[in-house]
C-alpha cells in the first residue's frame, strides 16, 4: 500500500509511526555505539578481556627484613595469616598463597602482577624480627594507579604475637582498624 492511496490524515500517523521507529532505532544504535567506547576505554581488564573487580585482591610474599634467611618461615606465615583473614570477608576475591609465591623475592611491577593475576588491588609488605621483637609493615595498593589506599605498621614482642591478636580484637584501636578496612574494602568495589 502507498501512501497515496491512503487519506492524508492517515498517511501522518503512519508516517510518524515509522518515524518513531527510526529515531528508537538511530538511537539505540547510537548508545550501543557509545557504550562500546565506554567499554573499550577502561583501564582494568584481564587477558581475557574480561573486566576486573575492583574487590579483588592480591597479598604478595613480605619481604624478610630481618637478615637471617632462617626467618623466611615467620614472613610466610605472616602472609598466610593475612590471606586467611582477607579470605573471610564477603564479596572479596582473594587470590591463592600458592598463585602469589613466584612473585616472592623478585624485583615488582605491580600493574603487570595484578594483571596477570586478575586483581585490582595489592597488598605487599615486609617483616622485621630481631631477638623478641617483630614489625610488620603492610601496604594496601591500588595497582592500575600504583598509589597506595592504606598503610600501617604493627610491632610486638615475639612472645605474645597470638596473644596480641586477641588484645587487638577486644581494643578500641582493632575496632576502628577494622571498621577502617571495611569502609576501604567497600571503597574498593565503588
Amino acid at each position: 500500500m502507498r501512501t497515496e492511496d491512503l487519506r492524508p490524515a492517515q498517511a501522518r500517523s503512519i508516517q510518524r509511526a515509522t518515524g518513531r521507529i527510526l529515531d528508537f532505532i538511530i538511537i539505540g544504535a547510537l548508545l550501543l555505539v557509545i557504550a562500546m567506547l565506554i567499554v573499550g576505554r577502561l583501564p582494568l581488564y584481564g587477558e581475557t578481556g574480561e573486566s576486573i573487580s575492583q574487590k579483588s585482591i592480591a597479598a604478595l610474599p613480605l619481604d624478610n627484613l630481618s637478615g637471617d634467611p632462617d626467618n623466611a618461615y615467620f614472613a610466610d606465615g605472616i602472609q598466610e595469616e593475612i590471606l586467611t583473614r582477607l579470605a573471610s570477608i564477603a564479596d572479596l576475591k582473594v587470590i591463592s598463597r600458592s598463585s602469589t609465591q613466584q612473585y616472592q623475592s623478585k624485583p615488582r611491577n605491580l600493574r603487570e602482577i595484578a594483571k596477570q593475576l586478575g586483581v585490582a588491588n595489592i597488598l605487599e609488605g615486609s617483616v622485621q624480627k630481631a631477638a623478641d621483637q617483630v614489625r610488620v609493615n603492610v601496604q594496601l595498593v591500588n595497582a592500575q594507579t600504583d598509589s597506595h589506599l592504606w598503610a600501617d605498621t604493627f610491632d610486638r614482642k615475639l612472645t605474645d604475637i597470638f596473644a596480641g591478636r586477641e588484645r587487638d580484637r577486644q581494643s578500641n584501636r582493632g575496632v576502628v582498624a577494622r571498621q577502617a578496612y571495611r569502609r576501604r574494602a567497600t571503597r574498593l568495589g565503588d
